[in-house]
């Protein structure tokens, strides 16, 4: 590893934030957006989300972009990932296009060019239109290819020159944490196992996906252990009704007894279980993404935030904007960052989730992860503490 004198981001570096329209945007009803399949279970689905919170208003993005990004430019943010709500531009998924969604993003577009704000959009965040679902069953039917082309086809051919750069970036984002076997490496036997749940790509299917992105972009937030079920991974294999199965791994946030049995980082907000502070594992789950995958274009970290426990309890506005452990995965996170750059491998960008505290899904807007914090959906936002240390 090479001296720390010489720990720097590379020229064209690129950082910024993200946030995503079902989470910020509200206006559920408005100028011809159809429902999501979120907006049904929300809904419909009694105490599916913490205290039945919903997307209908979120944010009150969909009108207070031009402020937000403003905010942004002004804190020296260089981009910002925002995605596109499928049910607006085709409010059944298909057919008929609204063109007054279509100009809205237009205008969000031009705002952070005209701003200097970089846009990197989402074409898809979960938001599924819920006509989609109803009909074949959304992700599950083949179907959707097409649909899903077709409204990627549109995007693109209305917003695709709308870059800062001569040319666009695009990628398919991947998501999860780094993997960590708790003993060795994982069985050879699960490892064939789980593979054989997934259908065999033909040499065609690999010449065409082979390099197909000009980026690995990846969501890391988080890192957990991994080991064999108690009943050892032969049974939970033979045993469909095994709890574990079919992945037949156990998981763990906690350091084997052997070597203290600390816990992986500092645990997050409750409502947010998944997600400890495990920033001590990030080189390694960066040099495996590069030495596995070996991506011409680099690698970019799409989405990695932490949520401040209990902070929907705060009152007072120094506490409020006063994040100690986050600004400390910030920090420990960006240093990680660069010792994997210095030990050679290519991370060309990061983008903090989020923009602003948000809808995050079924914990509602209880656990909060934005560097911004607004105290109302119409008023304007405060910044936090840990926006200092990712600056």
């Amino acid at each position: 590893m090479v001296s720390n004198s010489s720990w720097k981001f590379p020229s064209g570096f690129w950082w910024g934030v993200a946030s995503a329209a079902f989470q910020v945007e509200g206006a559920v009803k408005d100028e011809g957006r159809g429902p999501s399949i979120w907006d049904v279970l929300l809904h419909r689905v009694t105490g599916f989300s913490t205290a039945n919170q919903t997307g209908d208003i979120a944010d009150n993005q969909y009108y207070l972009y031009k402020q937000d990004i403003a905010r942004i430019a002004a804190l020296g943010v260089q981009t910002y990932s925002f995605s596109i709500s499928w049910s607006r531009v085709f409010p059944f998924g298909r057919g008929a296009v609204n063109e007054e969604a279509l100009a809205h993003y237009q205008d969000v577009i031009d705002t952070c060019l005209e701003y200097g704000v970089e846009p990197s959009v989402t074409l898809y965040h979960w938001d599924l239109p819920l006509y989609l679902q109803n009909l074949y069953g959304g992700w599950l039917s083949e179907e959707i290819v097409g649909d899903f082309v077709e409204y990627a086809r549109l995007v693109f051919g209305r917003y695709g020159d709308k870059s800062m750069g001569l040319n666009g970036t695009i990628s398919f984002k991947t998501n999860g944490g780094y993997k960590i076997p708790l003993t060795s490496d994982y069985p050879q036997n699960v490892k064939d196992y789980v593979s054989g749940f997934l259908p065999a790509f033909t040499e065609e299917q690999k010449t065409m996906i082979n390099g197909s992105s000009d980026v690995f972009a990846h969501d890391a937030y988080t890192s957990q252990f991994y080991m064999a079920p108690d009943s050892g991974v032969a049974a939970c294999v033979s045993n469909s009704s095994h709890p574990l199965y079919p992945t037949c791994a156990n998981s763990t946030y906690t350091y084997a007894s052997s070597s203290g049995g600390w816990a992986i980082g500092a645990a997050a907000d409750p409502l947010s279980p998944w997600l400890h502070k495990a920033t001590d594992w990030v080189p390694a789950f960066l040099h495996y993404m590069q030495d596995t995958w070996k991506p011409a274009g680099g690698i970019a970290i799409t989405e990695f935030g932490f949520a401040e426990p209990f902070e929907a309890l705060k009152v007072l506005k120094q506490d409020i904007v006063t994040d100690p452990i986050r600004s400390s995965y910030y920090r420990e996170y960006m240093q990680a960052i660069l010792i994997a750059i210095s030990e050679g491998v290519d991370v060309v960008g990061t983008l903090a989730w989020s923009i602003v505290d948000n809808l995050e899904w079924q914990a509602g807007y209880q656990s909060r992860f934005g560097i911004q914090t607004p105290g109302s959906p119409l008023s304007c936002h405060g910044v936090v503490q840990d926006y200092q240390w990712y600056d």
